[in-house]
């Protein structure tokens, strides 16, 4: 008797000791994970800031500056709604 308590013993100790290593490995790939999401999410928005500036250029010149006044306002609108929904709805 006292042989399979032993042997019982030994697996519990095995199990809860992979389970470790294994939470472990798995922190350690969302923590990588995470900090890749975040430089690509900062490489996204230098792009789109460039890509705004291009655009706006080539606008003030078909549109005018009122034209211009206008959209950039509309735009400063929707991103702010935008930013609203996503930062009540990641909770």
């Amino acid at each position: 008797m006292p042989k399979i308590t032993e042997e019982l013993i030994y697996e519990i100790e095995r199990l809860v000791g992979n389970a470790g290593l294994r939470r472990e490995m798995l922190l350690t790939s969302g923590l990588r994970k995470s900090r890749v999401k975040r430089l690509l999410t900062i490489i996204s928005g230098v792009l789109a800031l460039f890509s705004a500036g291009t655009i706006a250029g080539v606008l003030t010149e078909i549109v005018g500056g009122k034209g211009m006044q206008v959209m950039a306002a509309l735009t400063a609108g929707v991103s702010g709604i935008i930013s609203l929904i996503l930062g009540t709805d990641s909770k």
